[in-house]
């Protein structure tokens, strides 16, 4: 690349989320789909913007059924760095649901608190376990440590998930997220 030249990062959205997303709005309503959508965007451009200020250059973003990645070049930034990175997301959900709280606006907020606290899970596909990972990378026992996390995590939302599967008439959401946090973490 030459000196002064600025490199944009490849953006791409696959053909299950639009399709996704498309079923979403129509089953839901448009106006329905819009609130988590609005909540996932704040929490991306979270990551976006502490990717910036902390000179990590981002490569790709792509868009899939299961919510964005974001990869950065990571090699060469810090520890404090690449954990500001990996909290942003969660910490600008966690502004924003207050704001909208503070403004009357219960469901974005819920929304917002909702997609914060899944993502500090401690499992490792998600931020809060990306963010611990980085932190105990220097402790032998860090990445089994990780690991064990991540599995207990996923049980434990499992058996949530089950539980207001039967609570709630049949609504699959959280058992389809989990269905995909597993697929991550062990069959891909």
């Amino acid at each position: 690349m030459r000196k002064g030249k600025k490199r944009h990062a490849a953006f791409s959205v696959s053909l299950p989320a639009v399709l996704a997303f498309a079923f979403w709005a129509l089953a839901e309503g448009s106006a329905a789909a819009i609130v988590p959508i609005t909540a996932a965007l704040l929490h991306e451009a979270g990551h976006l913007l502490a990717m910036s200020l902390c000179g990590v250059p981002v490569d790709r973003i792509n868009i899939c059924v299961a919510g964005a990645e974001i990869r950065g070049r990571h090699t060469g930034a810090g520890k404090t760095a690449m954990t500001a990175v990996y909290l942003a997301g969660p910490l600008v959900n966690l502004i924003s649901g207050a704001a909208s709280a503070a403004a009357g606006w219960d469901i974005f907020a819920l929304c917002s608190f909702a997609l914060a606290a899944v993502n500090l899970l401690p499992v490792r596909t998600l931020d809060g376990g990306n963010a611990l990972s980085v932190l105990l990378s220097d402790f032998s026992w860090g990445e089994r440590f990780v690991s064990v996390m991540s599995a207990v995590s996923v049980f434990l939302l499992w058996l949530v998930s089950v539980c207001l599967l039967f609570l709630s008439d049949g609504n699959l959401s959280l058992l389809a997220f989990v269905v995909c946090v597993f697929t991550e973490l062990y069959l891909a």
